[in-house]
């Protein structure tokens, strides 16, 4: 049986009791992960990131430092493009962006 994998926080990272973060996701250093957020697998969020309460981070998603993500956002899921035909994605968020 493989051995399994656990969601990555590091130091000073506080996620709320009611927050979902899947194993393998990547949490930084002072962020913090609000009530009923929902972090998947392939998420990666920098050091010192807000999350707001209700946040969905979706599939291969980087999120740069000090970044704050207000209430309610879904970012990371298929792309509003309509060339889009089902090909991997990711969504990449640079540092200090208010969402």
């Amino acid at each position: 049986m493989a051995k399994q994998q656990m969601a990555v926080r590091a130091d000073g990272a506080l996620v709320d009791p009611t927050a979902w973060v899947a194993d393998g996701a990547k949490i930084g250093a002072r962020t913090r992960i609000g009530p009923f957020c929902r972090i998947d697998a392939e998420a990666e969020i920098a050091d010192d990131c807000v999350l707001h309460s209700h946040v969905v981070v979706a599939g291969r998603t980087r999120i740069g430092p000090q970044c704050e993500i207000y209430p309610f956002a879904v970012i990371g899921h298929a792309p509003q493009d309509l060339k889009f035909a089902g090909e991997p994605s990711e969504l990449i968020i640079g540092a200090r962006c208010r969402i």
